[in-house]
Order: C-alpha cells, then sequence, then structure tokens
C-alpha cells in the first residue's frame, strides 16, 4: 500500500487498485500479462510510482506508472531470480535464492530506478543458515 496525493494504491490481485480517497472512486490498472504478482510499491524524489513484481518463471520485473498514475509506461524484465525486494533511495535491492548450486546459496542485486540498469550483483555463499530477509541501511 502507498499513498500518493490524494489517492492509495494497493497491490491486489491482476491489477493495481487506486482509490481516489477524496471521493471514494475506485480504479483498477490492469497488470501485463507476465505478471503472476506484484510486491512491493514506491514513489520516488521525482514522483514517479514503481511496483516490483514476480514473472511466471520467478524472476523479478519493475512496471513504471505514467505521470498521471492511471497506466503502466514500461514493463522491464530484471533477469534476476527472486525471493524479496526493498526499495531505497532510488535503488531497488533484490535477494533471491539459487537452488542446486554448490557454491553459491543466494544472489544480491541492486538495480538502479534512474538507469533501469543492474548496478552490482553479489554471490552469497552457501551456508548452514539461510538468507531470508535483508536490511538497507544509510
Amino acid at each position: 500500500m502507498l499513498a500518493v496525493n490524494d489517492y492509495l494504491f494497493l497491490s491486489t490481485d491482476n491489477s493495481l487498485t487506486k482509490l481516489d480517497i477524496r471521493s471514494g472512486i475506485i480504479e483498477y490498472i490492469k497488470y501485463p500479462l507476465n505478471v503472476a504478482f506484484a510486491d512491493t510499491l514506491y514513489l520516488d524524489q521525482n514522483n514517479d510510482l514503481f511496483i516490483c513484481f514476480v514473472d511466471f518463471s520467478g524472476n523479478a520485473g519493475l512496471l513504471i506508472l505514467n505521470k498521471n498514475y492511471n497506466s503502466i509506461d514500461k514493463n522491464i524484465n530484471l533477469n534476476l531470480g527472486y525471493m524479496k525486494s526493498k526499495f531505497e533511495k532510488n535503488k531497488l535491492y533484490i535477494l533471491s535464492k539459487m537452488k542446486d548450486h554448490t557454491e553459491d546459496g543466494a544472489k544480491f542485486a541492486i538495480v538502479d530506478l534512474r538507469s533501469l540498469q543492474i548496478e552490482q550483483v553479489f554471490q552469497l555463499p552457501v551456508l548452514d543458515t539461510k538468507v531470508q530477509d535483508f536490511l538497507v541501511l544509510d
């Protein structure tokens, strides 16, 4: 859920739900067909609204709404496995599990939201303790 101006955005099944707080009018913005489920919502300092999603192959992607917040402007496949994501200061952080790898247990990637490019990828070693969550510190 994300509040933007007079709207409340909710990630729901098959669509982004946009609720006008003043009038109570609800609008549904359909997700593209490649979206299995949408996860995290983020509004940057330029008022661009981003949605991290998972496709049907288990890979992360990024949706960007247009400036009027009434349609999806960009649909980007990041080709990264998905387990968890967080937005922070114009970056998208993605943690992904790697199955059947003997040396690498997980992958951690940083995506720059301005350039829409993957900045860094870290391979996390296989350990007895599995990484399930993360915190981004400044």
